[in-house]
């Protein structure tokens, strides 16, 4: 539940913002510009690939938690921090 609220969020926001970059602008006084079916494979991409960067440290910390079996980790922000002490920033990422 920790990372479905979030993830959805920025998934909307993201495809959202993509989608209004990649949309051909529309003329001064003319109706809005219809996204094309690429730009919007497009923003989906994008918007998912962003997402997934972001919550991905989240993924990693889920799973040690669920193997933690001597109680290294007290919570989820106690985890994230001591990973990226102990084995670097980049660490949350591998």
């Amino acid at each position: 539940m920790l990372r479905s609220a979030p993830q959805k969020a920025l998934d909307f926001f993201a495809f959202d913002a993509f989608k209004s970059r990649l949309t051909a602008k529309a003329a001064k006084g003319a109706a809005p510009a219809q996204p094309s079916a690429a730009s919007t494979f497009a923003a989906a991409g994008l918007a998912g690939a962003v997402s997934n960067a972001v919550l991905y440290p989240l993924e990693l910390v889920r799973t040690r938690l669920t193997v933690d079996a001597s109680g290294t980790y007290r919570g989820v922000g106690h985890a994230m921090s001591t990973i990226a002490r102990a084995e670097g920033p980049l660490a949350l990422y591998r």
